[in-house]
């Protein structure tokens, strides 16, 4: 079951595709991979602050896409949604890790994952 969530985390429609890809899903894809890694390696320091300041942009869009979605919720509501849903994908991940081990292929993917997230964005400093 735990494996399937995860999965599903990465999973983007065709509407998305068609549209490009979700601020949302890409949001849970830098949490499932900071959960995995935080498991299973310790990055290089350089690695994590630039992944932490690509996430820290990606959150930034995430949450404006969360209050573009529904404009009635205040900011403390979408920091609480936005702190809700990383733990449940954290403790998802953090299940899955304890399940099936840091050299699963699928947990393995998520921290391949995390290095990409942590290249520098081009054109932004």
């Amino acid at each position: 079951m735990r494996a399937i969530i995860v999965v599903a985390l990465f999973a983007v429609s065709t509407t998305c595709a068609a549209q490009g890809p979700d601020i949302l899903a890409i949001y849970d894809q830098f949490v499932t991979s900071r959960a995995a890694t935080a498991k299973c390696v310790s990055p290089p320091p350089e690695s994590l602050g630039r992944f932490l300041t690509n996430f820290k942009m990606v959150s930034g869009y995430a949450a404006q896409e969360v209050k573009n979605r529904r404009p009635k919720m205040t900011v403390k509501q979408v920091q609480a949604l936005m702190k809700g849903r990383t733990a449940a994908i954290t403790s998802s991940v953090n299940s899955l890790v304890a399940e099936k081990g840091c050299s699963n292929p699928d947990i393995q993917q998520l921290v391949r994952r995390f290095e990409v997230q942590a290249q520098p964005i081009p054109g932004k400093r």
